[in-house]
């Protein structure tokens, strides 16, 4: 996989993107043109997809906690990105890139530490077509899924949740009929949390991730973004971006 195909799995100009179905009352995330389904031993080739996990070997086995101070921490996670060359320039959209200029918690709190044990340096370990990006790509990539991960302001435990959610979609490709038992159970779900509010949570859920067409399109692999824990997840996340002034 060579620079502009990696550049193109991560931001590409393929496929179209996610939209809601017009009925409110379902609850999915639905690409225009449907995903085949991958086989679970099929390798995945889209760097975006590592947010929602993969197969089991993609993840190594995390490493003893480090005694170590905040300071230090950022320090070493900026060597192992940084440490062995400039990693490689990725095209940010206009509007996300302005977000982040804008973020002075961000320049406290690098996305690079908070996200370095759920997204780690290493990723990308054992995946064969990844493993023949340029070293640099594959640096750049690992920061700018921590990066999109803090422009959604999700905790660990949220990038916990939809790595799982990928795990299963990778290993059990939803097929249509699970995708609409997916699809009840989610509105179930929203309408126990949000009342009469269900329909106007999942329209900004839909808001919220379609302002990234990057991330909206990782959503259309294999059902992720039909699967209850996804949709409720981001209900939760567009109700929080919401009350800070961050979707109209």
């Amino acid at each position: 996989m060579n620079n502009a195909t990696a550049s193109s799995a991560l931001y590409g100009n393929h496929g179209n993107p996610v939209v809601a179905e017009k009925t409110p009352s379902e609850f999915v995330f639905k690409a225009e043109t449907q995903d085949k389904p991958k086989a679970a031993t099929e390798s995945n080739n889209d760097p975006a997809a590592v947010l929602y996990g993969g197969e089991p070997r993609q993840v190594p086995k995390e490493a003893e906690p480090r005694n170590e101070t905040p300071e230090q921490a950022k320090e070493r996670v900026e060597e192992n990105l940084y440490g062995q060359g400039e990693i490689a320039e990725l095209p940010i959209p206009d509007e996300i890139k302005a977000e982040r200029d804008a973020d002075q918690a961000r320049k406290l709190y690098s996305p690079q530490v908070t996200y370095s044990k759920v997204i780690p340096d290493a990723i990308f370990e054992g995946d064969v077509e990844i493993a023949k990006m340029p070293a640099n790509m594959q640096r750049a990539v690992v920061a700018e899924v921590r990066e999109m991960a803090q422009d959604l302001g999700m905790t660990t435990d949220d990038v916990q949740v939809l790595r799982s959610v990928g795990l299963h979609c990778d290993t059990n490709p939803a097929n249509e009929a699970t995708r609409q038992a997916w699809r009840a159970e989610a509105t179930q779900r929203l309408t126990a949390i949000y009342g009469a509010g269900a329909d106007v949570a999942y329209q900004d859920a839909m808001k919220f991730v379609q302002r990234d067409s990057r991330f909206s399109k990782a959503l259309a692999h294999g059902g992720r973004g039909d699967h209850p824990d996804a949709v409720v997840l981001f209900a939760k996340l567009a109700q929080q971006a919401k009350s800070k002034g961050r979707l109209k």
